[in-house]
């Protein structure tokens, strides 16, 4: 006969403190089965204390008849937002328990937070490998609806050596290494002081936020004030986290920091430089990471279940795992149904028009987005803009620019900063449909590419920015039809932005202190492409004019709305 209990606030920090309390935790949790890690004392006590301004603690956990704890599941209630999540905000979501009690265990644990905590509908993440949903369905009882997700997640088998062996042979994976190394000292470094991921967390965690915020208007760190505290501290117990980084002399290239087991480890939350993204340091972190664990007796880097693609090129087996909703009142049971059906239906179109599902999540955001947007703007702007679209006289100007003039960039006195993408995180959005968001997915498009970002930002905004790319051949520009002949190789300073702020000063002197900074690393020549409201404050420097674009008005509405979204559009 199992005793449980409920235990929350108060009462819970005092078994947060209880050493006889976390030595029963630890002991339970080497008698459960699965990825524990997640949910074991070390983890979310160090959680507990960190978060302790958001989230006050919740403990249910049984005893048999000999006093033996059994049995628990470390949750947390959201003190401002009142709801109830799973402690440490953990990719896995999962319990502790003796095998033989589990599903008497989980019965306990469904009524508790069914009775006590008053919730009408509770979301899991997926469960850990060891776990499935026959345990939960069969512990859920009539007064409570279950609905499980399933999907197959990517694992690295790291003793099949085949997979690691064909990425090392691999010409371009090789090439790029060898780029590196020929740049600089190259190096990965495996971190295992709190004082050294703290270190290094201050560079990734802009990293970090520039590719989240620009994939799902996320920013973790930015909105996580006590991360790298908990990361740091996590760092002082054995068998909690992996925490590596690939080095380009004092150059972060990449980050990755995962919970480990000695066995597994778990792929976590990763970071690389953007502006390297052309030489793919993600994936050659990865790579360094996969032949590290192998060197190191590791046999399984789980990749984690998501939508990233990038993930199954190097996953050679699948696991099956589970996400359980739990919903206390028919009503939300239902809408969950309905909205599950209307989802699954959409997925077998969208399968059919063989549309990639995982790129549909920007349109998701996107629209998400959109009524914020529209609160800032009149009806009249929107009809403004859209007139604009249709009628302007959309012309651009190509200018030849010798960069040994001196007497061209003798006004050329401000200061801009090479590929320093944090700046772009300054934006302030002083601009109605020029969202941060907008910026940065336009920034990583180009750094794709191998453009050049010079930018300039001054008590946390930005002021300015250009970007310089090679182009070589026969090349269209911006949309228009008209094609241009660049020769064998040649560069192009194009797409600027100026702050509407006075201390940004006037497009004139921000493009000559670009150009004069392009002048400083080695370039004689470069090609200038500036839209008309720009050329006329330059027409008084001694450019060489080449030729005018004018893009008419059936192009340009075909090219606007099938390259842009409307509030792309509305931007423009």
């Amino acid at each position: 006969m199992l005793q449980t209990k409920l235990i929350k606030d108060k009462d819970a920090i005092a078994l947060i403190n209880d050493l006889c309390f976390q030595n029963e935790w630890k002991k339970l949790a080497t008698q459960s089965v699965g990825f524990t890690q997640l949910q074991e004392a070390d983890f979310l006590t160090t959680w507990y204390i960190n978060y302790s301004a958001l989230f006050s603690p919740v403990f249910i956990f049984s005893r048999n008849e000999k006093n033996e704890m059994v049995g628990l599941i470390a949750l947390a209630w959201h003190k401002e937002k009142n709801y109830l999540v799973h402690a440490g905000n953990a990719e896995y979501h999962g319990w502790l328990v003796k095998e033989e009690l589990t599903i008497p265990f989980l019965k306990e644990m469904l009524n508790l937070v069914r009775v006590e905590l008053n919730v009408e509908k509770w979301a899991w993440n997926w469960m850990p490998s060891g776990l499935n949903a026959a345990s939960l369905k069969a512990a859920a009882s009539k007064d409570i609806c279950l609905l499980v997700e399933e999907q197959g997640s990517p694992i690295w088998q790291l003793d099949n050596e085949d997979k690691l062996k064909k990425l090392l042979k691999s010409r371009s994976n090789r090439s790029k290494f060898n780029r590196y190394k020929k740049r600089g000292e190259y190096y990965y470094e495996i971190i295992n002081k709190p004082d050294r991921i703290r270190e290094v967390l201050e560079i990734a965690r802009f990293q970090c936020d520039l590719r989240r915020e620009a994939m799902n208007n996320s920013r973790p760190f930015a909105e996580d004030p006590y991360k790298i505290d908990f990361c740091s501290e996590l760092l002082n117990f054995s068998n909690k986290l992996h925490v590596s980084a690939m080095w380009l002399d004092d150059q972060l290239l990449a980050f990755h920091m995962g919970v480990e087991d000695g066995e597994r480890v778990c792929f976590g939350m990763v970071s690389y430089d953007p502006s390297e993204s052309k030489q793919s340091p993600g994936t050659l972190l990865i790579i360094e990471l996969a032949r590290h664990l192998q060197e190191s007796g590791y046999k399984i880097l789980d990749m984690t279940p998501g939508t990233n693609s990038y993930k199954d090129r190097f996953a050679n087996f699948y696991e099956t795992l589970y996400r359980p909703t739990f919903h206390f009142s028919k009503k939300s049971f239902f809408k969950a149904k309905v909205n599950y059906f209307i989802v699954a239906t959409l997925g077998k179109i969208l399968a059919l028009g063989k549309v990639d599902v995982s790129t549909m999540r920007k349109w998701k955001t996107n629209i998400g987005e959109l009524p914020s947007k529209l609160k800032s703007i009149s009806p009249k702007t929107i009809f403004l803009s859209l007139v604009h679209i249709l009628f302007q006289r959309d012309i651009h100007y190509l200018y030849e620019i010798d960069l040994n003039n001196e007497e061209v960039f003798s006004k050329a006195d401000l200061v801009y900063s090479h590929q320093k993408y944090i700046d772009l995180l300054d934006y302030q959005g002083n601009q109605p449909f020029l969202t941060r968001r907008d910026l940065l997915i336009v920034a990583l498009e180009k750094f794709a590419k191998g453009d050049i970002l010079l930018s300039q930002s001054k008590l946390g905004k930005l002021q300015s920015l250009g970007w310089l790319k090679e182009i070589k051949g026969d090349t269209k520009l911006d949309g228009f039809s008209e094609t241009i002949d660049f020769g064998e190789k040649n560069h192009l300073l194009h797409d600027f932005y100026l702050s509407s702020e006075k201390e940004a000063g006037n497009i004139e002197d921000n493009i000559m202190s670009m150009l004069y900074q392009v002048k400083k690393s080695g370039k004689e020549k470069v090609m200038l492409w500036v839209k008309e409201k720009d050329k006329l404050s330059l027409e008084r420097l001694d450019f060489l004019h080449i030729k005018s674009f004018r893009k008419y008005l059936s192009s340009s509405v075909l090219v606007y709305f099938k390259k842009n979204t409307v509030t792309d559009i509305i931007n423009s």
